[in-house]
């Protein structure tokens, strides 16, 4: 029970300093981001995140689009990403996949894009995505449960089932 106690008051802790700093314009620290609880490789949902709106962690960035997003649209970001880097976009993977299956996480209607995204290339693709209202959400690196390591997952966050 004490363990408990010291998690949440760890994590009542992050919120109220999350809560002091104030955000870029753009930015929001909306409810429904993952956060690392400072010292403990947990996760905690804060909330929800309104469309067309980014939030940034220091692990995870989020961006719920403008639109509808179906998987039948990524034609588009293959030819961007081609076009623009002259190579084929670096999909880790299309639709569902065996670590979802092992995780429980329904990401039918998503894509896992092998690339970090503070380098160039995810940069670019990040631009992409939010000049065409894509849900995106980029991790810095891995998060048990929920990420194996840096990489963009295109299309509305996972949710368990």
């Amino acid at each position: 029970m004490g363990s408990s106690l010291n998690r949440q008051a760890a994590l009542d802790a992050v919120q109220a300093r999350l809560r002091r700093s104030l955000p870029e314009p753009d930015v929001l620290r909306e409810p429904e981001a993952l956060i690392e609880i400072e010292g403990d490789k947990q996760i905690a949902k804060l909330g929800r995140v309104p469309k067309g709106k980014l939030l940034r962690t220091t692990s995870f960035i989020r961006y719920n689009g403008t639109g509808s997003w179906l998987l039948s649209q990524a034609g588009k970001i293959e030819v961007f990403f081609q076009q623009t880097f002259k190579r084929p976009l670096p999909i880790a993977v299309f639709g569902q996949g065996a670590i979802h299956n092992q995780w429980r996480l329904d990401h039918h209607n998503a894509m896992d894009i092998s690339l970090n995204p503070d380098g160039a290339e995810g940069q670019a693709l990040m631009n992409f995505l939010q000049s065409n209202g894509i849900p995106f959400s980029a991790f810095r690196g891995a998060i048990p449960g929920v990420a194996t390591g840096p990489h963009i997952h295109i299309g509305m966050p996972s949710h368990r089932y």
